[in-house]
């Protein structure tokens, strides 16, 4: 029988075979995909937050700062757990890329795609997906109550029940699992407990975000590349009506684009889009919509993704530039193969916590295709900051060529959307 249980204060010592610690997009989509795999039912599973969705309904008015660019795959994924619904994403069906020099169009008709990708409020995902796992518990659960509280994790105690690890809450309070999810983001603490090398490398840059109101409705992912201090892109949100704004630059500059007016920052945003180009730009943004805000950028990425008992998903295995918009997507592939993982040791009586090949093989499929799409993406911002005439001049030549070859854009394409190359 299936047992979901989203932990709360005054939880007394409860084991589980699984504890996710770690709420966020990633986590919960863990936690989801083992609530409605068949083959995962025998598995118990807990997940540890300092902060969960309210089980009331939300009403979305107004644009929230923290989006997330979702592709096909990852759609059909979440469209599989019952947490998806098109009405709070906004589709985009063309990306345009350009510096000073030279502009690439990807179109998703011509690659035979509705679209090529979709974006989503952070915040309206994630308590879709607690919705569900709501859901599912009212309906799976016999005897088990649905509780929340406010606690993070403390420290991880391998010690003691050699059996089970050990989480140890804020509160004092304990849980015991057979395997620990570690999905906190780059600061994981489980992460940290278990030893687990890693290394980061800080971009010693910022993200700007910001909503804007635009001219005219836009349904086209926009990014143009400003030298060394970063790209900037505009994404549709609200259904094209409001453009989310990621504006990736040095500190100082960062300090000064959120510290600025609004009517400033509208004047910067616009100029950065148009300065020295006269081909295809963003409809003018004329309205901020809310406050704005910053976050360091960095690439990460541990050494490993199992350690005893436990396991790394998302950002705490590893981080990318968000150049592209692959962050949440490589999270979400980690999640769907280790749920696949989990339920086939589930249905054949493998002891989660313990069976070493089958925790290697995840990170056997996990990694490479991370690493790769990490230096894929450390090596596109590396390139479009150099300076040099020279090389300006030999990125514009490469760029011009691959836009030249259908056959290659349609590969780029199908890999960023599908994760495919056939």
């Amino acid at each position: 029988m299936k047992r979901f249980l989203s932990t709360s204060s005054g939880l007394s010592t409860k084991s589980f075979d699984v504890v996710i610690a770690g709420g966020g997009l990633v986590g919960a989509s863990v936690a989801l995909g083992l609530a409605t795999d068949k083959l995962a039912a025998p598995l118990s599973v807990a997940i540890v937050d300092t902060s969960l969705p309210p089980a009331k309904e939300e009403v979305y008015d107004k644009p929230t700062l923290r989006t997330s660019t979702i592709s096909l795959k990852s759609r059909k994924w979440m469209q599989g757990l019952g947490a998806w619904k098109d009405r709070h994403a906004t589709a985009f069906g063309d990306m345009f890329v350009y510096d000073k020099n030279q502009g690439i169009t990807f179109d998703a008709k011509q690659d035979e795609l509705e679209h090529l990708g979709y974006v989503v409020e952070n915040e309206i995902l994630r308590n879709e997906m607690y919705k569900r796992l709501r859901e599912l518990g009212g309906k799976e659960i016999t005897g088990a109550t649905v509780t929340e509280i406010d606690a993070g994790i403390s420290e991880v105690d391998y010690i003691s029940d050699p059996k089970h690890a050990s989480l140890v809450l804020q509160d004092g309070k304990r849980l015991s699992a057979q395997l620990i999810v570690g999905a906190e983001g780059a600061n994981s603490v489980t992460r940290r407990e278990s030893e687990i090398g890693y290394w980061r490398h800080d971009y010693r840059q910022r993200a700007v975000v910001a909503n804007v109101k635009t001219r005219d409705h836009s349904f086209t992912a926009w990014q143009r590349f400003l030298g060394k201090s970063g790209p900037v892109a505009m994404l549709p949100i609200k259904g094209g009506s409001i453009s989310n704004v990621v504006w990736s630059t040095t500190p100082a500059e960062a300090k000064a684009l959120t510290a600025m007016s609004d009517g400033e920052f509208l004047k910067e945003l616009n100029l950065a889009f148009e300065e020295d180009w006269d081909g295809r730009v963003p409809p003018l943004a004329v309205e901020v919509v809310g406050k704005r805000a910053s976050f360091p950028l960095s690439v990460s990425h541990a050494t490993e993704y199992v350690g005893k008992r436990l396991v790394l998903v998302g950002d705490a295995a590893h981080g990318v530039h968000p150049l592209a918009g692959q962050g949440v997507n490589l999270g979400f592939a980690d999640a769907e193969e280790l749920v696949r993982c989990l339920a086939v040791a589930a249905s054949t009586g493998r002891a989660i916590g313990l069976d070493e090949a089958l925790l290697l093989k995840y990170q056997g499929r996990r990694m490479p295709e991370n690493l790769f799409m990490t230096g894929v993406l450390h090596s596109i911002k590396s390139v479009y900051e150099w300076d040099d005439p020279a090389l300006e001049s030999l990125r514009s030549f490469g760029v011009k060529m691959v836009d030249s070859m259908p056959l290659v854009k349609r590969a780029i394409v199908k890999y960023q959307t599908l994760g495919d190359l056939r």
